[in-house]
């Protein structure tokens, strides 16, 4: 079958042709195809040493920097977040920043810190209604 398409197509550079204006004609076409040869690349199958499995070996890497990179950022933000609650509650004990220590509470509720400034703020806005 695959002969009788070839032949049909003047032979492997008919068919080359044909693959290429494809790629041409179809918007897409050749990152969709490079896409998928990709991902049915087998990396245990890979030599050591090749540039393909090096590249695999340094994506790998990346992707557990940037998940370290993540965690680092989110346990800055709700030491950040934390901090500003502190300064609310505690700071000036004359205005009512009961919106302000909702909204900061809000936001360390979607990190889902649990410590006890969640506590205190909780006790501070039912305190101040």
């Amino acid at each position: 079958m695959l002969q009788n398409f070839l032949a049909g197509f003047g032979g492997v550079g008919g068919a080359c042709a044909l693959i290429t204006l494809g790629l041409k004609v179809w918007p897409g076409a050749l990152d969709t195809l490079a896409t998928g040869l990709y991902s049915h690349v087998d990396q245990n199958r890979l030599p050591y040493n090749s540039v393909l499995s090096q590249h695999f070996a340094k994506t790998r890497q990346l992707g557990e920097r940037t998940e370290k990179f993540d965690e680092r950022m989110d346990e800055l933000c709700r030491d950040t977040i934390k901090n500003t609650l502190i300064s609310l509650i505690y700071g000036d004990a004359q205005h009512d920043h009961s919106e302000a220590v909702r909204y900061e509470l809000d936001k360390l509720e979607k990190l889902d810190a649990q410590c006890w400034i969640v506590n205190a703020a909780e006790k501070y806005l039912e305190d101040r209604q």
